[in-house]
């Protein structure tokens, strides 16, 4: 059985692009909550990679919504990308480590 990817990457510039772009695009961090509340990049919601699946009420209804990913390296957003594609979301975005993002932090 061949592996099928179910989300794209995408770089900082062209992810503040889609959020302003697109005011239901949804951004994720997930890191753990602690890694959260150190630092992260203003309008994400917190949802660890370990509870993606048991938080299906904070993802949004409309599965074509686009949805933004991010944790520190881009391990665990690849990672997140997966699940929520596993959970029939189809507009997904892996930005990668939030150490890539130039624009901020909200600490």
């Amino acid at each position: 059985m061949l592996f099928k990817k179910n989300y794209s990457a995408i770089s900082p510039r062209e992810a503040k692009e889609m959020m302003s772009a697109d005011k239901n695009a949804v951004l994720i961090d997930v890191r753990e909550k602690d890694e959260y509340r150190y630092g992260h990049i203003a309008g994400s919601a917190n949802i660890p990679v370990g509870g993606i699946t048991q938080s299906k009420s904070k993802l949004p209804s409309d599965k074509e919504t686009a949805i933004i990913a991010y944790c520190l390296s881009g391990m665990r957003s690849r990672t997140a990308c997966k699940m929520l594609g596993d959970l029939g979301y189809i507009n997904l975005y892996n930005l990668g480590g939030i150490n890539s993002w130039p624009y901020g932090i909200v600490k």
